[in-house]
Parts: structure tokens; sequence; C-alpha cells
């Protein structure tokens, strides 16, 4: 394999398709925020792998969706001291604090919890990976149908970019674009080992 695999031609990347791995982390009994999960988990596959963004260098991508729920007992007695009685993400702290006790996160894995967000005008938290924990808003996709791929992105090693505003990784317009540049496509071939299927 080459050592520079966006430079492939279309049908090279097709044939040598990767797999990203994604745990979607969800209240027990929450169809609502599974369903969000897996919607946020396809709609980044579907974005990188658009014909347009293969052709600007990303590559043809399959998630791998595991699925991990917190029973109410858990959730009562850890989530709950970590975003409070609201059941919501209130500040980046509370996002800070879920991740260090999420007790359904997974090694090696884009770790993607749905629960509402209660932070004016932000649909997904999401550290700047690897590693990538991400928490999206299970009504998000309303909003900005593209939160799962910019998410998503976040955690492949994406910071914003209000370049363009079809980018997806823009934070100027909502919804996002669909667009990644083949400098981001770059960055999502390196740390596709970080999350392997």
């Amino acid at each position: 394999m080459t050592s520079e695999p966006w430079k492939k031609c279309v049908s090279q990347k097709r044939d040598d398709r990767q797999c990203v791995c994604v745990n979607v982390i969800h209240r027990a009994g929450d169809a609502a925020a599974r369903t969000a999960g897996t919607n946020a988990a396809q709609n980044f596959q579907n974005m990188v792998s658009s014909a347009g963004n293969v052709a600007r260098c990303c590559p043809f991508l399959r998630v791998d969706i595991h699925y991990c729920t917190i029973n109410a007992a858990t959730w009562m007695r850890v989530i709950v001291p970590a975003i409070g009685a609201d059941n919501a993400i209130s500040s980046e702290g509370e996002a800070v604090a879920l991740d260090r006790v999420n007790p359904c996160t997974r090694a090696n894995c884009i770790n993607l919890t749905i629960v509402t967000i209660n932070i004016p005008g932000t649909l997904g938290l999401t550290d700047i990976g690897p590693p990538g924990n991400s928490a999206i808003d299970p009504t998000a996709s309303a909003t900005d149908p593209n939160v799962g791929a910019h998410e998503l992105g976040h955690a492949m090693g994406l910071n914003h970019n209000d370049s363009s505003r079809d980018n997806v990784m823009t934070t100027s317009t909502i919804p996002s674009g669909n667009n990644f540049t083949p400098a981001e496509c770059r960055i999502i071939w390196q740390n596709l080992g970080n999350y392997p299927c």
C-alpha cells in the first residue's frame, strides 16, 4: 500500500474501503437516541464517501457501529452526578465530566454519546481526536442534517474550517456544508488506524 493512500485513484480507493469504529452510547429505552446515533454515524460515512469528497482525496469509508446502553440505575448513579439532574449537558465542563465517568467508553472507537445539550447554539461537543469523544443532542439532525459528519470529523482530528460555507467543518452556516478539503481528507486517512474495525 502506498504511504500516501489519499493519492490513489477513485477506483483504487473503492477497492480499498476503510473502516472506522463508532460506539453509540445512549440511555436504555431511548429509541430516539439510538436512532440519532445511528444516523450521525451513517451521515459521517456517507459524507466522507461521497463522490466529490473521494475525488478530493477522502477514503471510501464504512462505519462499524456498536451500541452501549446505560441502564436507569447506572444513569442515576454515574451520569447524573456528571451532567446534573436535568439529564442534559449544560456546559463544556459537564461534557468533560461525562467523558471521564462514561461507563460505556470503548477503546479504539469514536465514542458518541447521545444526550440533550442545553448550551445555546450548540448541537454537539467533540474532543479534537484522536481519541475522539463526542456528544450530540438527539434532536440536532433536525437543525443540521450534517451534524454527525461535523462532530465525527472533529473526532478524526479536524478543526473548524470557515474558509467555505460548503465545508462540513464550518461554523458559519447551519446546516453544515457537504465538502471536506483535500487537507482534511488527508487528516482523516492519517487517523483511520486509531479507530479500527
